[in-house]
């Protein structure tokens, strides 16, 4: 069958690209399922092939494992200055028994992430004291799912009055999701854009137990 052979330059890589003719086979079925999945295979190592030496050309001198977490924490959106901290990290503190595990790897930087984050704890009431607490992040991370059931758990359980504030107006229909939360817990909700909606919409819930903000 008649391919096309593309090189990759300085990499030291070429592949083999099956011409028009030869696809059109292929989409006949005239060309062996086998034979398609190796040569997807093949593409498959050679890029993993160019990226890796990629990598070693900008300094980084990992195995397969560790590029694979680098890559992993790219995609996590972590900059690559951030990413390339944290695999030498893990790599310092590895042992080199389990370097080559990317499971044991990704779970030993997993406890190392959560030795760094600060935590402050449950939210605790008393009795006549007003809470306000606001959840922030970036998007997507669950804000609003966790406020409502924060919500629910003092409203349902432990009967306390509680009201929601979102400035989340710029994320599609969240809005609205917070507010069918709110309306199936029978809760009261505020809408504010500004600082000073803000401090009105704090003041007006002034007589409640706790005063739950989800943020954009």
């Amino acid at each position: 069958m008649g391919r096309n052979r593309t090189d990759f330059g300085e990499a030291g890589l070429s592949l083999e690209v099956p011409n028009a003719e030869t696809r059109s086979l292929a989409f006949r079925g005239e060309t062996p399922v086998l034979e398609v999945r190796n040569r997807l295979e093949s593409m498959e190592h050679m890029l993993h092939e160019l990226c890796r030496r990629n990598g070693s050309q900008s300094g980084y001198d990992w195995p397969d494992s560790l590029f694979r977490l680098y890559t992993d924490l790219i995609d996590a959106d972590l900059s690559e200055e951030e990413a390339r901290d944290w695999v030498e990290r893990v790599r310092s503190d590895a042992l080199r028994d389990r370097i080559e595990d990317v499971s044991i790897l990704k779970s030993r930087i997993g406890r190392m992430l959560e030795s760094e984050l600060a935590v402050c704890g449950p939210i605790r009431l008393s009795r006549g004291q007003r809470r306000v607490a606001a959840l922030i992040g970036p998007t997507g991370v669950g804000k609003t799912t966790t406020i409502a059931k924060l919500a629910a758990n003092f409203r349902l359980r432990e009967n306390r009055r509680v009201g929601l504030i979102t400035v989340d107006t710029y994320r599609i229909a969240a809005v609205e999701q917070l507010r069918t939360y709110a309306d199936i817990i029978d809760l009261p909700m505020q809408v504010v854009s500004t600082p000073r909606e803000m401090r009105e919409a704090v003041q007006r819930f002034n007589g409640l137990d706790l005063v739950l903000i989800d943020t954009a």
